[in-house]
């Protein structure tokens, strides 16, 4: 066990996650994100970084839709247009996870979902 007087924790600076990760455009985006989304600390051990994290509270998207009957009948062009916005709000709102539930469990819709590139998984929430 590591003496609690080496291990110290203080508010997030994205600095910290970059010299972690190294610094890319992405890392330097999602870092901004996690200065400004929730709640981070980062650990230092002997003054040295060690990690950082925290939770956020925005950059997640609930996606939702709905279709009139005859969007069925071009449907490709529906599935390749609402993929196209969906990743466009994305990136346009800084999110890092876009996620949708179906309250129906149904072949049709869970397809469909697949094809906008989502993938089913089953998940813990607290």
């Amino acid at each position: 066990m590591i003496d609690p007087k080496r291990i110290d924790s203080i508010p997030f600076r994205p600095e910290d996650m970059l010299r972690i990760t190294g610094n890319s455009d992405v890392m330097a985006a999602n870092a901004r994100l996690n200065q400004v989304a929730g709640p981070a600390q980062s650990i230092y051990l002997d003054g040295n970084l060690v990690g950082c994290g925290g939770v956020r509270i925005a950059g997640v998207g609930e996606v939702w839709a709905c279709y009139a009957p005859e969007a069925f009948e071009h449907i490709w062009d529906v599935f390749s247009k609402s993929r196209e916005t969906i990743d466009n709000m994305a990136r346009e709102q800084h999110l890092w996870r876009m996620w949708s539930e179906m309250s129906v469990q149904n072949d049709r819709h869970r397809a469909f979902l697949k094809r906008l590139n989502f993938r089913q998984v089953e998940a813990f929430l607290k």
